[in-house]
């Protein structure tokens, strides 16, 4: 503070001057609150005196509703990826000459698309701020997606100040948030420079697969046998084939292709009813045994 008050004064012996007029300049950036100083007298006929007076003064705050405090973005536009998350910093500085306190949020078109998370330099997960004069903390916002679909969004960091007494709201610039959706098949390829659509490419595709089939079965049978098969090869080829088949168990048989079975009790040929398919119980009406019917088996050899 910067005070003008006259230096000196010549008074007589018992007598006393008129009111000295002084003045004091308090700076713009001075706290809000009272303060005091002091006027100092100290007499040039007798140095030891000296006698001090002290004032005081009250500075009243001082805060505009539009910029109470200002909100900094590091970055203003973002991308999420799918189902994934992004983060920026967030910077408030109280512009008021007294003490705020206030709670931040991320707010605007399509932030119903993101859970919204704030951290503060310390790692605490809150979104709250108390600040002098002229301090400042920065914040870490994160959004994560909670929607699959491709979206766009427009957002404001807002801040709900508390200071001297008001309410006062302030917000930052736009932030566009760009969420990537699932990702999804592709429409087309492009050969030789030439694209092609989507449908067309899957044609092509099938098309490509059936030829590479036609293809395999060309070089299959157009491939000659290393060895010519004999009728006993067919013959043991048959047996391995019936010996891959499990045992049958107590009164268990097989159906043959002709739809006929032989009794495991007195081994009678006989003819199945149409309309039963193994496994089922059939009753030999020889030697009245409970059959079961499990498998279709091979043909009899005669």
């Amino acid at each position: 503070m910067t005070c003008t008050l006259a230096e000196s004064v010549t008074l007589s012996p018992g007598a006393s001057s008129s009111p000295l007029p002084w003045t004091c300049d308090v700076s713009e950036d001075a706290l809000a609150g009272t303060n005091a100083f002091s006027l100092r007298v100290v007499s040039s006929a007798r140095s030891d005196y000296v006698y001090s007076e002290v004032a005081t003064y009250n500075v009243e705050a001082s805060w505009d509703s539009t910029s109470v405090v200002s909100i900094s973005v590091d970055a203003t536009s973002l991308d999420v990826p799918y189902m994934g998350g992004s983060s920026t910093s967030v910077t408030v500085t109280n512009l008021a000459n007294i003490d705020i306190t206030g709670r931040l949020t991320l707010l605007g078109v399509g932030d119903g698309v993101f859970d919204i998370q704030w951290n503060n330099t310390a790692g605490e997960k809150t979104n709250l701020f108390s600040l002098s004069p002229g301090a400042s903390e920065i914040f870490v916002v994160r959004l994560n997606a909670i929607s699959t679909q491709a979206t766009s969004a427009e957002l404001k960091v807002r801040a709900l100040v508390q200071v001297d007494g008001s309410s006062v709201d302030a917000e930052s610039s736009v932030i566009d948030v760009d969420l990537a959706g699932k990702a999804q098949p592709p429409e087309g390829i492009t050969i030789l420079g030439i694209e092609i659509g989507g449908d067309a490419t899957f044609k092509i595709m099938a098309a490509g697969y059936v030829l590479f089939a036609l293809a395999l079965l060309v070089i299959k049978y157009r491939s000659p046998s290393s060895k010519p098969i004999s009728e006993e090869d067919e013959e043991e080829e048959e047996e391995a084939e019936e010996e891959k088949e499990y045992a049958l168990g107590p009164n268990e048989c097989r159906m043959d292709s002709n739809r006929r079975i032989t009794c495991p009790s007195c081994e009678a040929r006989l003819a199945v009813p149409g309309g039963n398919d193994p496994p089922f119980r059939f009753s030999c009406p020889t030697c009245e045994s409970n059959i079961r019917v499990v498998e279709y088996g091979s043909a009899p050899k005669f």
